[in-house]
Protein backbone atom coordinates (compact mmCIF):
# COMPACT_ATOMS: atom_id res chain seq x y z
CA UNK A 1 0.00 0.00 0.00
CA UNK A 2 1.32 3.45 -0.84
CA UNK A 3 2.19 5.95 1.88
CA UNK A 4 -0.42 8.52 0.83
CA UNK A 5 -3.22 5.97 1.19
CA UNK A 6 -1.89 4.97 4.62
CA UNK A 7 -1.79 8.64 5.67
CA UNK A 8 -5.34 9.22 4.43
CA UNK A 9 -6.63 6.17 6.31
CA UNK A 10 -4.68 7.22 9.41
CA UNK A 11 -6.17 10.73 9.15
CA UNK A 12 -9.68 9.25 9.29
CA UNK A 13 -8.80 7.39 12.49
CA UNK A 14 -7.08 10.38 14.10
CA UNK A 15 -10.02 12.66 13.31
CA UNK A 16 -12.34 10.12 14.93
CA UNK A 17 -10.15 9.97 18.05
CA UNK A 18 -10.15 13.78 18.33
CA UNK A 19 -13.94 13.64 18.77
CA UNK A 20 -13.68 11.66 22.03
CA UNK A 21 -10.27 12.84 23.28
CA UNK A 22 -11.62 15.59 25.58
CA UNK A 23 -13.81 13.11 27.47
CA UNK A 24 -10.71 11.07 28.33
CA UNK A 25 -8.29 13.96 28.80
CA UNK A 26 -6.13 12.76 25.92
CA UNK A 27 -3.67 15.08 24.24
CA UNK A 28 -2.82 14.02 20.68
CA UNK A 29 0.23 14.68 18.52
CA UNK A 30 1.02 13.42 15.04
CA UNK A 31 4.28 12.76 13.24
CA UNK A 32 4.25 11.10 9.82
CA UNK A 33 2.56 7.68 10.31
CA UNK A 34 2.55 7.95 14.11
CA UNK A 35 -0.03 9.27 16.51
CA UNK A 36 1.08 9.99 20.08
CA UNK A 37 -1.52 10.03 22.82
CA UNK A 38 -0.85 11.42 26.27
CA UNK A 39 -3.01 9.30 28.56
CA UNK A 40 -3.62 9.75 32.25
CA UNK A 41 -5.72 8.25 34.97
CA UNK A 42 -8.86 10.41 35.10
CA UNK A 43 -8.94 10.53 38.92
CA UNK A 44 -5.22 10.30 39.67
CA UNK A 45 -3.93 12.96 37.32
CA UNK A 46 -0.30 12.55 38.35
CA UNK A 47 -0.16 9.22 36.46
CA UNK A 48 0.69 10.26 32.89
CA UNK A 49 1.83 7.97 30.05
CA UNK A 50 2.72 8.54 26.41
CA UNK A 51 1.36 6.02 23.88
CA UNK A 52 2.70 5.67 20.34
CA UNK A 53 0.30 4.33 17.72
CA UNK A 54 2.10 3.31 14.50
CA UNK A 55 0.01 3.23 11.33
CA UNK A 56 2.60 1.73 8.99
CA UNK A 57 0.82 -0.69 6.62
CA UNK A 58 -2.59 0.54 7.83
CA UNK A 59 -5.29 -0.58 7.03
CA UNK A 60 -3.72 -3.83 5.81
CA UNK A 61 -2.29 -4.44 9.30
CA UNK A 62 -3.47 -3.33 12.72
CA UNK A 63 -1.70 -0.34 14.26
CA UNK A 64 1.03 -1.04 16.80
CA UNK A 65 0.43 0.40 20.30
CA UNK A 66 3.47 0.90 22.56
CA UNK A 67 4.10 3.18 25.53
CA UNK A 68 7.16 5.36 24.92
CA UNK A 69 9.18 8.11 26.58
CA UNK A 70 7.83 11.53 25.67
CA UNK A 71 11.29 13.04 25.06
CA UNK A 72 12.88 10.54 22.69
CA UNK A 73 9.90 8.35 21.72
CA UNK A 74 11.74 5.13 22.63
CA UNK A 75 9.99 2.37 24.60
CA UNK A 76 9.37 3.72 28.06
CA UNK A 77 7.25 3.69 31.17
CA UNK A 78 4.18 1.44 31.08
CA UNK A 79 1.11 1.69 33.30
CA UNK A 80 0.82 -1.23 35.76
CA UNK A 81 -1.09 -4.20 34.37
CA UNK A 82 -1.05 -3.03 30.74
CA UNK A 83 2.17 -4.49 29.28
CA UNK A 84 2.02 -8.10 28.11
CA UNK A 85 5.01 -10.00 29.49
CA UNK A 86 5.95 -11.72 26.23
CA UNK A 87 8.57 -10.46 23.80
CA UNK A 88 8.22 -8.06 22.23
CA UNK A 89 6.34 -6.24 24.97
CA UNK A 90 2.99 -4.91 23.89
CA UNK A 91 -0.65 -4.52 24.73
CA UNK A 92 -2.79 -7.65 24.38
CA UNK A 93 -6.04 -5.93 23.48
CA UNK A 94 -8.04 -6.86 20.36
CA UNK A 95 -7.21 -4.39 17.61
CA UNK A 96 -3.51 -4.01 18.47
CA UNK A 97 -0.93 -5.41 16.08
CA UNK A 98 0.79 -7.08 19.00
CA UNK A 99 -2.38 -8.97 19.99
CA UNK A 100 -3.29 -10.02 16.46
CA UNK A 101 0.15 -10.80 15.00
CA UNK A 102 2.09 -11.97 18.06
CA UNK A 103 0.12 -13.08 21.11
CA UNK A 104 -2.89 -14.53 19.25
CA UNK A 105 -1.32 -15.33 15.91
CA UNK A 106 -3.35 -18.04 14.14
CA UNK A 107 -6.28 -17.51 16.54
CA UNK A 108 -9.37 -17.07 14.37
CA UNK A 109 -11.06 -15.09 17.14
CA UNK A 110 -8.62 -12.18 16.60
CA UNK A 111 -8.53 -11.61 12.86
CA UNK A 112 -7.68 -8.06 11.81
CA UNK A 113 -10.61 -6.01 10.54
CA UNK A 114 -10.24 -2.20 10.63
CA UNK A 115 -14.02 -1.75 10.78
CA UNK A 116 -14.29 -4.04 13.81
CA UNK A 117 -11.40 -2.36 15.68
CA UNK A 118 -11.43 1.42 15.12
CA UNK A 119 -8.56 3.22 16.83
CA UNK A 120 -10.87 5.09 19.23
CA UNK A 121 -12.25 1.79 20.53
CA UNK A 122 -8.77 0.33 21.08
CA UNK A 123 -7.68 3.50 22.89
CA UNK A 124 -10.75 3.34 25.11
CA UNK A 125 -9.85 -0.25 26.07
CA UNK A 126 -6.26 0.77 26.81
CA UNK A 127 -7.58 3.64 28.97
CA UNK A 128 -9.64 1.10 30.96
CA UNK A 129 -6.57 -1.10 31.45
CA UNK A 130 -4.51 1.92 32.54
CA UNK A 131 -7.08 2.98 35.14
CA UNK A 132 -7.64 -0.56 36.38
CA UNK A 133 -3.89 -1.17 36.76
CA UNK A 134 -3.38 2.03 38.75
CA UNK A 135 -6.56 1.57 40.76
CA UNK A 136 -8.84 4.09 42.38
Amino acid sequence: MDIETMKTKMREQVDDVHKIAPAYGWSIQEDDLFMYVEMRHRRKLEHVYFLRVAFDDYPMRAPSYVFVNRDNKTPGSWPPGVKHGAEPPGICTPGTRECIEVYHKNDSQYQWDPKKYPTRMVLMEIQKLLEKGIGG
